[in-house]
């Protein structure tokens, strides 16, 4: 139970930092910019869309193998309180942040990266909670024998596409920016030193 929420407190954490990261608007990740474009079309929230997205994927994760009810409540728990966070913080919180300065966006968009990819870091080395698009694309890769990192990459130009698409059919922005390369290169770096440097010094 207490790894579980402290996952949970450093999920909600990243939240904050994906809303830094919509906010400096220089793009986000490959999944947010799908979110973007799906939030312009319906105009539903982002947290929302997010929600929607991740429920899909725990429902996708279940058919590949049936999990234990109490992962699908953690799940479930961490894709609410995603939604919760990024609608108050993006939408109430940060509302009124308005910023012109190339150089100021960027080091707003970096800090809410680095929060996302260090909170996002420590969770996986807590290992309470799985994040369901990445447990689904771990069960194929066992499943099929395949290489996650290409899978989850896959899913990344996916995503991409996608929202290519969209903007094109109803004639929206392009929310495909330098944030979202940016976030396909960096932040799996980011993760990946966090949770390195975690499970060294034994902080959890």
């Amino acid at each position: 139970m207490k790894k579980m929420l402290l996952s949970l407190f450093f999920y909600i954490i990243s939240g904050f930092g994906i809303s830094l990261v919509l906010t400096a608007g220089l793009g986000g990740s490959c999944i947010n910019a799908f979110n973007n474009a799906l939030s312009a079309i319906s105009g539903i929230k982002l947290g929302t869309i997010n929600y929607i997205i991740n429920l899909f994927f725990i429902f996708l994760d279940n058919l590949l193998i049936r999990e234990k009810l109490a992962i699908n409540i953690s799940k479930f728990i961490y894709i609410v309180c995603m939604r919760l966070v990024i609608n108050f913080c993006f939408y109430h919180l940060l509302i009124n942040i308005e910023i012109t300065n190339y150089f100021l966006k960027l080091g707003i968009f970096y800090l809410g990266l680095c929060i996302t990819g260090i909170s996002i870091g420590i969770c996986l080395s807590i290992n309470a909670i799985s994040l369901p698009i990445e447990s689904v694309c771990v069960k194929i890769a066992d499943k099929f024998n395949l290489s996650f990192i290409g899978i989850r990459y896959g899913l990344d130009f996916l995503f991409i596409f996608l929202s290519l698409c969209l903007s094109r059919t109803f004639k929206l922005p392009i929310f495909i920016r330098e944030g979202t390369l940016l976030t396909l290169f960096l932040l799996p770096s980011i993760i990946s030193f966090s949770k390195s440097i975690t499970k060294k010094d034994e902080v959890i």
